[in-house]
């Protein structure tokens, strides 16, 4: 299954290609951060792959497909909802969340904490 909209089948078979070679060299924290990223992805696709009119009401994904996945930070996501009181923005408890494209109509990943430079030397 291709988890990333957009991408080609070429493109994907390169990402696998490096997931594999930056397990034997970037350590654990890459290879952490990599799995939170897929499991982020995981949870858009959830949703990517309801049809548009679904999908591309926030409040509805919000509430039916989002708010209950154990992934999310349910408290944060509902403190930061937009000024119309409307979740377009859904946060992770890891440093990724998932944001709403009004253009593509197609909820995307963000990174919204921080990158440890310094563990990557350390693994």
């Amino acid at each position: 299954k291709i988890k990333f909209p957009y991408i080609t089948i070429v493109v994907y078979n390169a990402c696998v290609t490096y997931r594999l070679t930056k397990r034997c060299f970037m350590g654990q924290y890459l290879d952490d951060l990599w799995n939170d990223l897929e499991q982020t992805w995981d949870l858009a696709m959830k949703v990517n792959d309801l049809s548009e009119t679904e999908r591309g009401d926030p409040s509805q994904a919000w509430s039916d497909h989002f708010k209950n996945d154990e992934l999310v930070d349910v408290s944060r996501t509902e403190a930061e909802k937009n000024a119309d009181n409307i979740v377009t923005k859904v946060f992770c408890k890891n440093i990724y969340g998932i944001q709403y494209n009004n253009e593509t109509k197609y909820w995307v990943p963000f990174r919204h904490g921080e990158v440890d430079v310094v563990k990557f030397s350390e693994d």
